[in-house]
């Protein structure tokens, strides 16, 4: 299956771009490397990597803080830090003193590898309203964050070079390579994003010799606190569905 990516859809004559959804409420960035090595915890090294002293590269944010700007629960920042210490993407560096005759830190001191800085990039972007879909697995947060990375991407060059034709899609394959998923997971993840109330819709009626989806479209559903945040933002009184791409039709309600 090939994921297609779309142009940006003018919506009630402004227009709703894959870099605004992504920029909406923030988003970390989370290095392909990482992915495949670590899976999720490389959403905590995004983490890491934003909060880190630019210089010294290292932060002694308390694990409550790494979790809350993660937005996953503590315990499970905890294990997470232990796997990035565990795989050489951090060094755990204890309770340092800040300067000589000052007392140590009450918070342990992280600093990001070598590992870890020379894979900074390529990356992903996961879009932190995304931790809102509670029920999404992890592979589904990863995957989504590399299709939304490749509309951004697409978005760019675009505007610098014009229709780059082949940069509008993304498969199997390349998904594996970014992310480290077994197809089968990606195959859940994909499904599983496009279940109401659905981020991402089939869309055209293309086959590439299977009985396959020739692309996705990106989706704010209505009725979700995405979607309010969208009309909060750019003060458009809309009640249906946004589509990047694809011209507007009518939506059913989701419970």
């Amino acid at each position: 299956m090939i994921y297609s990516i779309v142009q940006p859809l003018s919506v009630e004559g402004e227009t709703l771009t894959a870099a605004e959804l992504r920029d909406l409420t923030g988003y970390l960035k989370l290095p392909h490397a990482a992915m495949v090595d670590v899976g999720s915890a490389a959403r905590l090294l995004g983490v890491v990597f934003e909060l880190a002293d630019a210089q010294a590269r290292e932060t002694y944010a308390r694990v409550e803080k790494i979790a809350e700007t993660a937005l996953i629960p503590t315990r499970t920042a905890e294990k997470q830090l232990r796997k990035l210490v565990k795989h050489g993407w951090l060094e755990h560096r204890g309770r340092r003193r800040p300067a000589r005759g000052v007392r140590r830190r009450r918070t342990v001191t992280y600093r990001l590898t070598k590992k870890a800085l020379t894979h900074r990039s390529p990356y992903a972007v996961w879009p932190r309203w995304l931790a809102g879909w509670k029920d999404l697995p992890p592979a589904a947060h990863l995957v989504y964050a590399v299709i939304l990375s490749r509309h951004c991407l697409v978005e760019t060059k675009e505007e610098d070079y014009g229709c780059l034709d082949g940069r509008r899609s993304i498969s199997y394959s390349e998904l594996q390579r970014c992310t480290g998923l077994a197809r089968a997971s990606i195959s859940d993840a994909l499904s599983r994003l496009s279940l109401p109330p659905a981020l991402i819709e089939p869309s055209g009626t293309e086959y590439l010799g299977s009985q396959e989806p020739h692309w996705y479209d990106l989706i704010i559903p209505p009725g979700t606190q995405l979607h309010r945040q969208i009309l909060n933002a750019r003060r458009l009184p809309r009640k249906g569905s946004f589509f990047l791409g694809v011209d507007p039709e009518p939506e059913p309600s989701y419970p």
